[in-house]
């Protein structure tokens, strides 16, 4: 599914922590996704945690349950600039959400900071533009176990928040490596098995 949306009236000067911009869809692959589907755009970050940096955002409209992926890119007015994230997770109605295991109403990721946003992304006219790829994630696909210097044996998906360990200086020198320090919580923004993007951590994942 493929969305591109516009953002409308982006000023940066005034804009606020957690306040967002609803997306305007312009183009969609499937007249369902722009209802199932609302992207915001928060200029000041979505949270104390992103001040200074703006992010994008989805928030499922409808109430069913659905494990989702997300790319999303903001792109530049003049077309020469583009950033990218990945996000996801498991899409729950307001209240039933449990960051910890990955279960959200809405997810996103912060991408540039206010200033490269305000100089780089909205045009003279306050617009600025995204194009949100998603993937929707068979639910009946069994969940795989956490593998390696991982915090415990509990399943891990996309959205998934994890705390790496280490058990011997091996396992410290890898983790290392692909940038994972023991003890600081990571949240998983992409699983891939054999070149392909998938939901579940299995094993080879």
């Amino acid at each position: 599914t493929m969305l591109q949306v516009r953002f409308p009236e982006v000023v940066v000067s005034e804009s606020r922590v957690g306040v967002a911009i609803v997306g305007e869809c312009e183009v969609s692959s499937g007249p369902e996704a722009s209802v199932a589907w609302e992207v915001r755009l928060y200029p000041k970050g979505r949270s104390p945690r992103e001040r200074g940096r703006a992010s994008v955002s989805v928030l499922r409209r409808e109430r069913d349950e659905v494990r989702a992926t997300f790319a999303v890119a903001l792109v530049g007015a003049s077309g020469e600039f583009r950033v990218e994230g990945r996000f996801g997770g498991v899409f729950v109605a307001s209240g039933e959400e449990s960051a910890e295991v990955g279960r959200v109403c809405e997810a996103g990721c912060a991408l540039v900071t206010p200033r490269v946003l305000e100089a780089a992304f909205v045009d003279a006219d306050g617009t600025a533009r995204a194009v949100v790829s998603a993937t929707e994630h068979d639910p009946s696909a069994a969940s795989g176990a956490a593998t390696g210097a991982w915090l415990d044996a509990r399943p891990v998906h996309v959205g998934s928040q994890v705390t790496p360990l280490w058990r011997t200086l091996d396992d410290r020198r890898r983790l290392v490596r692909l940038g994972c320090y023991p003890g600081v919580d990571f949240v998983v923004e992409r699983v891939v098995d054999d070149g392909r993007d998938v939901f579940d951590l299995a094993p080879g994942a």
